[in-house]
């Protein structure tokens, strides 16, 4: 029985975990279990407990029976120490050995404890160094929403440290004891639904985006929450800035006059504003970025490939103008300028480009270039005008005398003197064409009532155009006079007549309207010189053959005609535009080929009432006189010519080459002369300047101007005086007699 109890034991002692060792109070080893033995390495027995353990002798000093702990009194005392590199817990209780007073040494190997303690240690190290290192607030509350771990860089900018609020529950910290609180209510909901809650939140001047996931232990109970909060503060300030920017820069886009769009490489739209949707006539921008714009929106599709090489070679396009087409099909001009943008591999990414829309711009440069065209042939077409007239009235004067002398002795004109009088007839028509057209007509512009003249007009009009030809007149009754020189406005029509007869070969319809319309300010692009208001307008409209848009773009050009050579000058539609012009009004053509030609003439209205329309000059009945007449003409001829007609009726000539001449034959002669018939536009002096030094010098003498032309004398630069009469050249005889006539019998 003893043997099976100590074979019990020994196997008991060698299963513990534990080595132990039993010591006398002598520090003599007594025994040594071989758990401890192999830890030792040697033999322990009969050593001194201090020799074996000199890693750690403090042991001696947990002794029980240094304490004064009686081996039969219970007592456990425990130390710590470190042997062969190991730590252990020591537990020292007395005992007897052998009858003999002991003590029991148990060693408790902790090292794994311990190295297990210190990894979670500095885990625990580390992670809180993470935790107040991460730029966010990071806590966790328990189920009664109390905190129990505050930390995180971002407590600094509430003014809290790490652990500061622990304790702390969430209505004392918000200062509230409303459940229904935003952070509160979000704690609670992700803790009651287990789910993780994110939302923003804003607190002490500071924008937060936070996220809360509830804790679970190992059952799957809520246990608390975790929160975490990132200061967003200064990127919200930053997408604001940055969203106010684009609301900025996509106003500028939205509201820009321009168009602008950004482009494939391969030609497709990618973004367009709503200018260039309204430019191209799209009914929306959706439907504009569907097209392809190198079929659809350029007029020539090789024009978008060398754009693109173009881009390429220069890096940008500055005011290159193209041909774009519309959605309805009418092409327009435009001029781009815009730059590729690449991505950061280099590779190109898209085009950006402003466009706008120059068609008016160069409609209008084509016209001014057309005016000033117009004006400078004007200008050259008044002088030759002039000089022409005066060419003119030396023919028809002595013509006329010529066969005055003739009827007197023989009783008839021979059929030379006739001819050469329709020929200066003729060439005096076309003299008033270049004048009408140069817009150097001389014009007595009164109140005049347009109705009526084209009503007078009808009878003549009705003998110039052929049986084949039906011809209606409708007038409006209750028209605005306009300022306007009727015989002006009666060879304008003549003109379109005429035209109209030609277009119709085989007969057809003319219609005149002579109506009143309001004219805006849109006209005022195509027609710069009027002025926004009522306007008179005549529309001659044919059933003729029509023009096309090449012809059309010519019918002003002075000596443009579509008519056989010497069918036509050339003059009659420049005429029309220079005297319109004239009246301060403009002139209108629609026409298609195969439908018809409508021209329309604008006057402006005056608040005055129309004038009767006079009647032509007799020059039955022409009277001469005895009286003295000082006669001022720079073309010798014609003041040979004008002399002769003179004294053969009866009238004492002085003759002066200008106007200086004429000063200092007026001055010696200023008791005889009864009236100055002069030029007015001579070298030195001329016809205006010398009527204003006689009245300055006190010369009380009637006074007739001649010219071709209305316009500043040479020199002068000043405007003429509208009371002085006016004789126009050419001269007829007739009317050079009655108008010296009249003004001499004026009292």
């Amino acid at each position: 029985m003893t043997s099976s109890l100590d074979t019990l034991s020994h196997t008991l002692v060698r299963a513990l975990p534990f080595g132990f060792d039993i010591v006398a109070p002598d520090g003599t080893v007594l025994y040594i279990s071989e758990r401890q033995e192999q830890l030792l390495g040697k033999d322990a027995v009969g050593k001194k407990c201090w020799d074996l353990y000199r890693d750690d002798r403090t042991q001696c000093e947990h002794c029980p029976l240094r304490q004064g702990v009686a081996p039969d009194e219970t007592a456990m005392i425990t130390s710590s120490g470190v042997l062969g590199g190991r730590t252990f817990h020591i537990y020292h209780t007395g005992l007897f050995w052998d009858g003999q007073p002991a003590v029991l040494e148990i060693f408790h190997d902790i090292s794994a404890i311990r190295r297990a303690e210190e990894r979670r240690l500095t885990s625990e190290t580390k992670l809180q160094l993470l935790i107040d290192q991460v730029p966010a607030l990071l806590w966790t509350v328990d189920p009664d929403l109390r905190f129990t771990s505050s930390g995180g860089a971002a407590l600094a900018a509430l003014g809290l440290r790490p652990g500061q609020v622990v304790g702390m529950t969430l209505f004392e910290y918000f200062g509230t004891d409303d459940p229904t609180f935003e952070a509160i209510d979000m704690h609670r909901h992700a803790m009651e639904t287990g789910t993780r809650v994110s939302f923003d939140f804003e607190w002490v001047d500071n924008s937060y985006e936070v996220v809360l996931e509830p804790l679970l232990n190992q059952r799957g109970k809520v246990t608390g929450c975790l929160g975490i909060a990132v200061d967003v503060t200064e990127r919200k300030r930053a997408d604001e800035v940055l969203r106010r920017s684009e609301a900025k820069y996509r106003g500028l886009v939205e509201h820009a006059n321009y168009g602008i769009y950004r482009s494939s490489p391969v030609g497709r739209f990618l973004a367009v504003n709503p200018a260039l949707v309204e430019m191209l006539g799209y009914d929306s921008e959706a439907e504009l970025m569907a097209v392809d714009m190198e079929r659809d929106v350029y007029a020539n599709p090789a024009e978008r490939p060398r754009l693109v090489e173009q881009y390429r070679e220069r890096g940008r396009i500055d005011d290159l103008e193209l041909e774009w087409r519309r959605k309805d099909g009418r092409t327009i001009t435009v001029r781009v300028s815009g730059r590729p943008i690449h991505a950061a591999s280099g590779e190109l990414e898209f085009f950006e480009m402003i466009v706008q829309d120059v068609s008016e711009q160069r409609r209008l440069e084509a016209q001014l270039r057309q005016a000033q065209k117009m004006e400078a042939i004007g200008q050259l077409t008044g002088g030759i005008a002039h000089d022409f007239n005066n060419l003119l009235s030396v023919i028809t004067l002595n013509a006329q005398l010529a066969a005055a002398s003739l009827e007197a002795t023989q009783g008839e004109v021979v059929p030379e003197l006739e001819d050469i009088q329709e020929a200066a007839r003729k060439a005096t028509t076309m003299t008033k064409q270049l004048l009408g057209f140069s817009r150097h007509a001389d014009l007595r512009m009164v109140p005049t009532d347009l109705a009526r003249v084209v009503t007078k007009l009808s009878s003549m009009m009705r003998r110039v155009l052929p049986e084949n030809i039906g011809i209606r007149i409708d007038t409006d009754e209750a028209l605005h006079a306009v300022r306007a020189d009727a015989g002006a406005v009666e060879q304008m029509l003549l003109n379109l007549a005429t035209n109209a007869r030609d277009a119709m070969p085989e007969g057809g319809k003319l219609y005149i309207q002579v109506g009143e319309r309001e004219v805006s300010a849109e006209t005022l692009a195509s027609h710069p010189w009027i002025t926004p208001g009522p306007y008179v307008y005549i529309r001659v409209r044919d059933s003729g053959i029509g023009m096309d848009e090449e012809t059309r773009s010519k019918i002003f050009e002075p000596f443009f005609t579509t008519k056989a050579p010497g069918v036509g000058t050339g003059l009659g539609m420049a005429m029309v535009y220079g005297l319109t012009k004239q009246h301060g009004g403009f002139v209108t053509v629609q026409t298609r080929v195969g439908k018809g030609t409508t021209v329309e003439l604008y006057f402006p209205t005056v608040g005055e009432a129309a004038r009767p329309l006079e009647s032509a000059e007799s020059l039955e009945g022409v009277r001469g006189g005895k009286e003295t007449i000082l006669l001022v003409e720079d073309e010798d001829t014609l003041r040979r010519s004008a002399k002769r007609v003179l004294e053969r009726y009866g009238y004492t000539v002085l003759v002066a080459a200008d106007g200086q001449e004429a000063l200092e034959l007026f001055r010696a002669h200023k008791r005889e002369i009864d009236l100055v018939v002069s030029d007015l536009v001579m070298p030195r002096v001329g016809g205006a300047q010398l009527h204003r030094v006689l009245q300055e010098e006190g010369g009380d003498v009637r006074f007739l101007l001649a010219s071709g032309y209305v316009g500043r004398e040479s020199g002068g630069h000043q405007p003429i005086d509208p009371s002085i009469p006016m004789l126009r050249k050419p001269w007829a005889l007739g009317e050079l007699l009655v108008q010296v006539r009249e003004l001499l019998d004026r009292a």
